[in-house]
């Protein structure tokens, strides 16, 4: 929801009157969708019909901006981000090229690794079960997965069976210990780097950081320099994740080229990302010289709106607008 509104208030900030489409497996389970001026069910992301069905919504809809959120989504939409812009939008994501290097945990460990930067050893789950050759404990996670779904500390090689049958789906890192950085930045359609904005995630729930602080760091910010400038084909937003060790250096594991759950605080901060993608949509050359607040904090608290037969509503004790809340008729 709040990207959303993000997105509402650079297209008021510019003058334009904007249409925001809400796309969605499930729309009438997803509260974003409500804040939305019209929400349309597509296929899942690793669904065959799914982007040329994407295509179709860009046409029908004079879509001016795409903006992908979920990790899914992404390799499908790298596949056909040229002929997108054929048809008038401009895809706010990254190439294939960059999308799949993010999404392969494999060749993400490579990527960093011939970068000469440090990033946790990464081996397929599979080959560490035939030699053991791992100190405990380590990290398992899935090799394309995201969001932190059966992502976990193994203390033991007594692995649970549905693991150990699904060992090829896997990796194993070692496991790092220290301060979680993320890291946002912004690539311009030249792909230089414009913006980087690292923030210390304090605590994380299911994945999504629930609480964050800007921490301006000239070191981390050449790091993720290094990186973006060596992506074969980056655009828009991306996420860049790792953790800080006693020492103070980065151990980088992970490469999100999508805006990330916790990035409305680099946008609070000065990133104002969406305002950005907006301007390049619409033909402008957005100013990137914005200044960043360091050390501002984001406590992110739940929040509910009330679906009932056919109206949506928010909560009573909510005094403030609402924004645009869709009726469920339209989801």
């Amino acid at each position: 929801m709040q990207l959303v509104r993000h997105f509402r208030q650079a297209c008021h900030q510019l003058g334009i009157k904007p249409h925001i489409l809400g796309l969605d497996s499930s729309p009438s389970l997803a509260p974003a969708a409500y804040y939305c001026n019209q929400a349309i069910r597509v296929p899942a992301g690793d669904e065959p019909e799914f982007p040329r069905i994407i295509a179709q919504i860009v046409a029908e809809h004079g879509v001016g901006l795409l903006v992908p959120l979920a990790d899914t989504d992404l390799i499908a939409l790298a596949g056909v981000r040229e002929m997108l812009s054929d048809r008038g939008c401009l895809p706010a994501l990254c190439g294939p090229g960059t999308t799949a290097i993010a999404r392969d945990k494999l060749q993400t460990y490579q990527f960093l690794r011939n970068l000469g930067l440090h990033t946790p050893a990464t081996r397929p789950l599979s080959d560490v079960l035939v030699d053991r050759r791992a100190d405990l404990p380590v990290f398992v996670k899935p090799r394309f997965g995201s969001a932190g779904k059966n992502a976990f500390a193994v203390d033991s090689w007594e692995l649970p069976s549905w693991l150990v049958a699904r060992r090829d789906e896997f990796v194993c890192q070692d496991r790092l210990v220290g301060q979680e950085v993320t890291v946002d930045l912004f690539v311009d359609p030249a792909r230089v780097c414009r913006c980087v904005v690292p923030r210390h995630r304090l605590e994380v729930r299911g994945g999504e950081v629930t609480k964050s602080v800007v921490r301006l760091d000239a070191a981390i910010a050449r790091q993720v320099e290094t990186i973006a400038g060596a992506l074969p084909d980056p655009f828009g937003v991306i996420n860049i994740q790792g953790f800080i060790d006693k020492a103070g250096c980065v151990h980088w594991t992970e490469i999100n080229p999508r805006f990330g759950g916790g990035s409305p605080l680099a946008i609070e901060a000065g990133a104002i990302f969406p305002l950005w993608l907006v301007q390049l949509a619409v033909g402008e050359k957005p100013d990137y010289a914005a200044p960043l607040q360091d050390g501002l904090m984001m406590l992110r608290f739940d929040d509910a709106i009330y679906v009932d037969g056919g109206s949506v509503r928010p909560g009573s004790d909510n005094t403030g607008s609402a924004g645009v809340l869709l009726p469920p008729s339209q989801l």
